[in-house]
């Protein structure tokens, strides 16, 4: 198994590309959920991906 300090040294990039989309993605959830809540964004994920739920309890 490697150490993760092995990963994040890799010189492809891949890697820190993806640490900079995560970076990128969490600066910007004010502006995304201004445009979408989260209640709204989660239940869409839900029904995307057939998940069965009861809106019961989801907010529980």
């Amino acid at each position: 198994m490697q150490e993760w300090w092995v990963t994040l040294n890799r010189n492809d990039g891949s890697t820190w590309s993806g640490i900079y989309t995560v970076i990128s993605y969490i600066a910007n959830q004010h502006q995304h959920h201004s445009k979408k809540t989260f209640p709204d964004e989660y239940l869409a994920f839900l029904k995307k991906y057939n998940v069965d739920y009861d809106e019961r309890y989801v907010w529980d």
